[in-house]
């Protein structure tokens, strides 16, 4: 929910290169 809310306050090309990084952040907590 909260990369949702950072993927509209930044850029679409900043969140292209956040969106990776959130991504993997989300998998590692969940393991």
């Amino acid at each position: 929910v909260v990369g949702k809310k950072y993927m509209r306050l930044y850029p679409s090309k900043i969140s292209e290169e956040l969106y990776p990084f959130e991504e993997s952040m989300l998998s590692n907590s969940s393991k």
